[in-house]
């Protein structure tokens, strides 16, 4: 299995370079005080009234972000990838970590909804850490008209107590070690308690929104249950499971389904 997921990151940036022609996007920077977004701009020859955002997952933009892009781009829409902004890659140990990286991105999202024209119909799509943010900025901003998650759960605490993400691991070991936390309960709770983004939380706004997601049906990543939960939050109208871990299920998506992903955007 790693072999293959070795293989296959292989052939992904193999296109990646193979296809570099293909590019037609701008870098765009958006400077608010100190804080800085950073964003791909990819402007379509024929523009309809779609704008999309795309939010990366835990790692960056990555060739799939590109790809769905570039799709995007070609069925008319504006398509703006933020790719970093002030502060995205805090690493602490304080509980309050997770409030600071939740609040930072709705103020990059915050400040890309400022630059669209308000006669431009808004969506945004994400995948993992990115359909996490999606999911609170469905509840922040009114702005956003459509939403996709691929792999997003809540509520955020309980993903981040149990999640086998590298990174999850080594903070839960660091917190259980110095806070003396017994279970993963306890240790949710106490994110929660100085935690305020929680979509189940927030007023609700996604009620007449149009929304849809992908969940994986054996992700521990993004635990299955939490996808659950945000499932029967949403009620989306568009909803597809697979029996699939988190990578695969994002790369499955991906790659079977890109072509309904981005006309529930644009259409």
């Amino acid at each position: 299995m790693v072999l293959v997921r070795y293989f296959t990151c292989l052939f992904l940036v193999s296109i990646s370079f193979g296809c570099s022609h293909l590019k037609r996007f701008d870098k765009f920077s958006i400077t608010e005080k100190n804080f800085h977004v950073q964003t791909m701009v990819y402007k379509p020859n024929e523009p309809n009234q779609n704008t999309v955002i795309i939010i990366p997952p835990t790692g960056g933009v990555n060739y799939i972000d590109k790809s769905y892009a570039k799709q995007l781009q070609k069925k008319g829409a504006q398509v703006i990838i933020v790719t970093s902004w002030t502060g995205d890659q805090e690493s602490n140990v304080d509980l309050k970590l997770h409030q600071r990286l939740h609040a930072r991105a709705m103020k990059a999202i915050g400040l890309v909804l400022e630059t669209i024209p308000s006669d431009q119909t808004v969506s945004i799509l994400g995948a993992s850490l990115g359909g996490i943010y999606t999911s609170v900025a469905v509840e922040v901003f009114d702005r956003i008209d459509k939403a996709f998650v691929i792999a997003a759960g809540v509520p955020i605490p309980d993903v981040i107590s149990v999640s086998n993400n590298s990174g999850m691991e080594e903070l839960r070991k660091k917190r259980k070690k110095q806070m003396n936390f017994k279970t993963s309960k306890e240790y949710a709770d106490a994110i929660h308690s100085v935690f305020e983004l929680d979509p189940l939380d927030l007023p609700t706004k996604h009620e007449n929104k149009k929304l849809g997601m992908i969940v994986l049906l054996d992700d521990k990543s993004v635990p299955t249950v939490n996808q659950i939960k945000l499932k029967e939050h949403w009620k989306p109208v568009y909803y597809k499971e697979f029996h699939l871990s988190h990578f695969w299920g994002i790369v499955k998506t991906w790659w079977s389904y890109s072509d309904e992903v981005t006309d529930f955007l644009v259409k």
